[in-house]
């Protein structure tokens, strides 16, 4: 057999390879699946107050494919959120933590987790003083009320959102609004992404729907990858 075609053959046997290869290595992996977005009532100190917040979070679930690789756990799954505006500036983008005890920005996920997207401050009347569950008497009505949106961990970055005075609550370093657009990623060492987009203002809708609702997960318009 010439050399040229053991060479051919090779290259071929190569591209084969690395074909099955790249299957192997991705298709095969579980892969981070959106079960919908999840409000939850919790109690945070905000710079220095302590104060009753709605928690959002994107509720994510580890699947499989053809039970192969069923027995392993999701090691080091870490999460990114970001808010921006229509021409793609970032408003905010930062690490997210998982809805666990302490925050933790990485975690061994085997089934079902919740990334923290942001927490709701009600902010139309005094700090602490404003009840969450008053948003269920009409959603509708309470989308676009005035809130601060807290971004763990540490629950120090923070943007208003429908709040026109901006030497209120000075320590958040932006102003978002309904349309802006959030974004959320999540991956981990030995499972597939996934990136999911929607409206914020649909984002707080479902979260509030779900609060409501006991925290059905809602998938108000999100959008993944």
């Amino acid at each position: 057999m010439s050399a040229w075609l053991n060479e051919l053959i090779s290259g071929i046997v190569g591209f084969v390879g690395g074909i099955v290869g790249y299957v192997v290595s991705t298709r095969l992996k579980p892969e981070f699946k959106l079960v919908g977005i999840t409000g939850n009532e919790l109690d945070i100190n905000f710079y220095g107050q302590n104060v009753t917040v709605i928690q959002c979070g994107a509720r994510l679930e580890v699947r499989y494919h053809w039970r192969i690789g069923e027995r392993f756990v999701t090691r080091n799954a870490t999460g990114w959120v970001g808010v921006l505006r229509d021409n793609n500036i970032e408003l905010h983008g930062a690490s997210a933590a998982w809805a666990l005890p302490n925050d933790p920005v990485s975690t061994n996920i085997v089934g079902r987790e919740s990334l923290i997207l942001f927490r709701l401050v009600p902010a139309w009347g005094p700090l602490g003083n404003i009840k969450p569950n008053s948003v269920c008497q009409n959603i509708n009505q309470f989308v676009n009320k005035q809130y601060i949106l807290v971004f763990p961990p540490g629950n120090v970055m923070c943007a208003r959102y429908h709040i026109n005075q901006p030497q209120l609550f000075s320590q958040c370093a932006s102003d978002v609004d309904e349309n802006n657009t959030i974004k959320f990623r999540a991956a981990a060492e030995n499972a597939n992404g996934i990136e999911c987009n929607a409206r914020l203002g649909d984002v707080i809708r479902a979260c509030l729907e779900s609060y409501c609702r006991n925290k059905v997960p809602m998938k108000n318009n999100v959008k993944c990858l």
